[in-house]
């Protein structure tokens, strides 16, 4: 994956601006607020067709626009493409090579980016919610029909949740659910044997980078768990149980319970729930370490690296694992964009990339 240049018309605080990169290292060096952040997320965006940063999607758009342009040329498995994204307050629109997509599923996983940004420690400080994100990510950039069938699974559940708050003859209720039940057993356990089979990959491709970070033979554990079970068949079995077991129950509190969107990731560091136990500087290193497991799965599913975008995550780590990351970056030679409030400890970055001055979204 190569970036070759980006375009930005009325994004964030950016007014309208071009850049051309290297394909190697390039690197933002600005204040805090000056607008590096929104260039990496401009990227990202183009990558996956929505920002993780926000819930409101138009809160891209520059303050008193209507709308915003993203545009870029890049090289992705010897293919050379434009991708576009224009959003105003009532649509989005995804393009490659000009040409218009109706599904998400035929944009994502061309240009594969992953993001690292401070926040990302939310996968391991907040709920369930975080990881689901991550892990459905990951899937989707590496295998674009996911998103399909996480769609129907969410359909499915809706209709379900919309059946489950009507009142009505509790007899005729049942009848109606197990239909709904019967459909949402067949799209989330699709969706479960994938989650279950990249969540094993993330695992075998921790541990290594997480010695490496922070220098310690530590315990580490990756486990996707459903209603307490972790084995595909369990949860499975499982699942079918609950569905039939418990209808009472979800008819009483007229919300679906049970099924993948419910299930979580647990993080186990010594046996224990990294969450509660780790420690600040422990959460950051397994965090990046799951970044870095990611991108090893994408070289190996999509044969070549995808661009690396580090938001502003030296200031998070200390020298040791500054010195583990810069290391990696440089011998990786992946084309990788980096935003830095400043250059005093990242000499290896600074001799083998291109800088760029960021101040008040114009960039030189």
């Amino acid at each position: 994956m190569q970036l070759y240049n980006l375009e930005l018309r009325d994004f964030r605080n950016y007014k309208e601006e071009y850049i051309e990169f290297a394909p190697g290292v390039n690197i933002f060096i600005g204040n805090n607020g000056q607008g590096k952040s929104n260039l990496l997320e401009a990227v990202n965006y183009l990558s996956v067709g929505k920002s993780p940063r926000i819930k409101l999607q138009t809160d891209l758009i520059r303050w008193g626009c209507d709308k915003f342009l993203l545009k870029a040329a890049c090289q992705c498995a010897d293919r050379s493409l434009t991708m576009e994204s224009h959003m105003n307050r009532e649509k989005k629109v995804l393009k490659i090579n000009g040409v218009p997509l109706k599904k998400l599923s035929e944009y994502i996983g061309t240009l594969v980016t992953v993001f690292f940004y401070p926040d990302d420690l939310n996968l391991l400080k907040k709920g369930p919610t975080e990881r689901r994100k991550f892990i459905d990510q990951l899937i989707s950039q590496n295998k674009p029909f996911y998103i399909s069938m996480l769609n129907t699974y969410l359909k499915i559940l809706k209709q379900k949740n919309n059946l489950l708050r009507q009142r009505g003859d509790v007899a005729a209720l049942k009848s109606q659910l197990q239909i709904w039940n019967e459909q949402l057993f067949q799209a989330g356990s699709r969706i479960i044997e994938n989650r279950l089979l990249y969540t094993g990959s993330l695992r075998e491709n921790m541990a290594e980078s997480f010695y490496y970070l922070f220098g310690e033979n530590q315990e580490l554990e990756l486990i996707y768990q459903s209603c307490g079970k972790s084995d595909y068949h369990d949860i499975v079995d499982n699942f079918a149980q609950q569905l039939e077991n418990h209808m009472d129950q979800e008819i009483e509190q007229r919300t679906a319970l049970y099924g993948p969107h419910r299930d979580d990731i647990l993080v186990l560091l010594n046996g224990r729930p990294a969450r509660y136990f780790a420690s600040q500087g422990q959460q950051r290193a397994l965090v990046l370490s799951m970044k870095l497991s990611e991108m090893e799965i994408i070289i190996r599913e999509k044969g070549e690296p995808p661009l690396l975008l580090l938001d502003d995550i030296f200031s998070e780590l200390d020298e040791i694992r500054q010195d583990f990351l810069m290391n990696y970056i440089v011998a990786a030679g992946q084309q990788t964009l980096v935003s830095l409030t400043h250059l005093d400890t990242m000499k290896d970055l600074r001799n083998s990339g291109q800088i760029f001055r960021v101040r008040n979204g114009v960039i030189n």
